[in-house]
């Protein structure tokens, strides 16, 4: 089972969970009778679960429904996952991800109650929803954000039927109540592509200052070579033209494979700090990487604008999620694979500058 974290707000501050007075994880349930789950589970500080949410600390939400109200006929996953989790302005839990069944995947939204845990049955059918674009494409959901109105925002990728590019941005905004904004993008559905990248996926989306997006992931050459990609729209899904190239900008990973951004974070100066994995000599590791508010790459971030975290006896290591400290100081959650092939949580913390910060753990890492 994969696990996901988000920050949660306390006392009016983000925080990153571990720090924080409880924490949700959202994890996929794969059943051999074609019906599939979603659920979240609430720990407190000590590392126990929360009984006093939902049963004993765990919620869940089958996809044993129809799809929407115009199609009803019944849809049952033959198994689902959650890649994202949000806590939107009311503290309520936005679960973001896909189902899967015979004829393909589908992007998948949960909403569930903060207090008890109980499934929302103000949000869609029952407190769930799916959604597919208009063309019958498969989608699948990696990131989720909510605006100020409590617009939800879901963005992953599009996966096209035909290659060689087979898949593209994509992202879907919905209102409040799980129905699809009419004036966001065709028909609540925005979906972009860059100039001579193949299989593009959006990994974290951010709702930034104007109510503008910025979506970052990943993408390839035809080489084969990967690099970083980010796109940034405004409120109504169009692409912003100032910024980068026509609303776009593309980061190569000069010497790395397999590279992908997971989650991003935005700073008191309004530079976009990005976290991913990349395969450096045949390692999975983590990079970081920076920019200035218009795309731009910051060189002042480490070497030319790119950090890159030392093996120091891991096999592997793959990132998930960043806070930012106030002070610009950077967090970074994720895993690493030992010697022995055992999983491990990773933590990390860094200066504002992209450097190690020394005094955090040891020389930096909490394993």
């Amino acid at each position: 089972m994969m696990g996901v974290l988000c920050q949660i707000k306390s006392g009016g501050k983000w925080l990153f969970p571990l720090l924080a007075a409880c924490c949700w994880v959202g994890c996929d349930i794969i059943s051999g009778d074609e019906k599939a789950s979603f659920f979240v589970a609430r720990y407190r500080v000590d590392g126990t679960r929360d009984s006093t949410f939902q049963k004993n600390g765990v919620a869940y939400a089958a996809f044993t429904t129809t799809r929407s109200a115009a199609d009803p006929q019944p849809f049952k996953g033959i198994n689902a996952k959650v890649d994202a989790l949000i806590i939107d302005h009311r503290m309520r839990v936005v679960a973001a991800g896909c189902t899967r069944n015979r004829q393909g995947r589908h992007i998948a939204l949960v909403r569930f109650l903060e207090g008890s845990g109980a499934l929302d049955r103000d949000f869609a059918r029952n407190g769930k929803q799916l959604y597919s674009d208009e063309m019958g494409n498969l989608c699948e959901a990696k990131s989720v954000a909510v605006d100020t109105d409590n617009r939800i925002l879901t963005a992953g990728f599009v996966q096209k039927r035909e290659g060689p590019d087979f898949s593209d941005f994509v992202l879907i905004c919905c209102n409040e109540a799980g129905e699809l904004d009419p004036a966001f993008g065709l028909a609540g559905f925005a979906t972009t592509t860059f100039h001579a990248v193949l299989n593009e996926a959006v990994y974290s989306v951010r709702f930034i200052g104007g109510n503008r997006l910025l979506a970052a992931g990943s993408g390839e050459f035809h080489t084969g070579r990967a690099m970083a990609v980010a796109a940034r729209f405004d409120r109504y899904g169009q692409l912003d033209r100032s910024y980068g190239i026509d609303g776009r900008i593309i980061t190569p990973f000069t010497g790395y494979a397999d590279a992908r951004i997971t989650d991003m974070a935005i700073d008191s100066a309004g530079r976009i700090v990005a976290i991913g994995n990349a395969t450096i000599r045949g390692r999975n590791q983590l990079v970081m990487v920076r920019f200035h508010s218009n795309g731009a790459p910051d060189r002042s971030f480490g070497p030319s604008g790119v950090v890159t975290l030392t093996p120091n006896g891991m096999l592997a290591e793959r990132t998930g999620s960043l806070a930012l400290y106030s002070d610009g100081r950077i967090l970074v959650a994720g895993e690493a694979l030992s010697s022995r092939n055992e999983n491990r949580i990773l933590l990390a913390r860094f200066l504002a500058n992209g450097t190690l910060d020394r005094s955090f753990g040891n020389q930096g890492r909490v394993l």
